[in-house]
């Protein structure tokens, strides 16, 4: 009969790495441009890891499920996921959903006075068609899958709404009995997958629920790994992946 994982034999079974005295030397050349940081994405009808004609295809997977864009793993919902940080880019693409173009600060995109909204409300430069994407990125760890390390998650179009929701609960949660605010990363949140729909089709999105305030353990590992996260500007061009059918549904901010 195997042996059942407990907290002490999973420890003694790698206590052999305490013992090794040695650093990170001739790994100085693993960085942000020489590695891959995972995407969690919600996979849709038209993903190709639903398609068996696709080299990405997986037979396990089903619509509505979640999935590492790394390891391939995938994510029953609701998946526990800690904030660890928040950016937000507006990313252009070329006209007619075409491939990536360049991302840009909210700013600089907010006093562009040549940009316009189209009939579906999509933002468009009149010279080019090119299109912009309001993006909100969320770097996270997930509680109970620690090993996978900072993953990504990415909204836009419907997801824009459930993420400014996100957005005001990580800001204004109070640390129960004080009437201190809590810091984002002292959260844990059930990403949870709906299906959501409109005149235009359906398609699946997220819904944030507060789950608890994470222990004293993994409050430690959370500011640890939240040193690791990159200063410098993700490759957004990695987005160009994610692009599913849900943005053909959903381009207006009002869904």
């Amino acid at each position: 009969m195997a042996k059942k994982a407990t907290k002490e034999n999973i420890e003694e079974t790698f206590a052999h790495f305490e013992e090794v005295n040695d650093d990170k030397s001739g790994f100085e050349g693993i960085t942000l441009e020489t590695m891959s940081i995972p995407f969690i994405k919600i996979l849709q009808d038209l993903s190709p890891q639903m398609k068996k004609s696709k080299p990405e295809f997986i037979p396990e997977a089903e619509a509505g499920m979640l999935i590492n864009s790394v390891s391939e793993k995938l994510y029953a919902s609701p998946l526990k996921v800690v904030i660890g940080k928040f950016e937000r880019y507006f990313i252009e693409w070329k006209a007619n959903r075409g491939p990536f173009v360049a991302s840009h600060l909210p700013e600089d995109i907010e006093t562009n006075a040549k940009l316009m909204r189209d009939e579906n409300y999509r933002l468009f430069d009149p010279a080019t068609n090119n299109t912009f994407s309001d993006t909100y990125i969320y770097y996270a760890l997930m509680p109970d899958f620690i090993e996978e390390g900072i993953c990504i998650i990415s909204l836009t179009s419907s997801g824009i709404k459930e993420a400014k929701k996100l957005n005001r609960n990580l800001m204004s949660t109070i640390i129960p009995g004080t009437a201190r605010r809590a810091l984002p990363y002292f959260m844990i949140w059930d990403f949870n997958v709906v299906e959501m729909s409109n005149d235009k089709g359906s398609w699946y999105g997220p819904k944030f629920m507060f789950n608890s305030f994470v222990t004293q353990n993994q409050l430690t590992h959370v500011v640890n790994e939240r040193k690791t996260i990159p200063n410098k500007t993700l490759d957004l061009k990695m987005l160009e992946e994610d692009k599913g059918e849900e943005s053909s549904f959903t381009d207006d901010p009002k869904y």
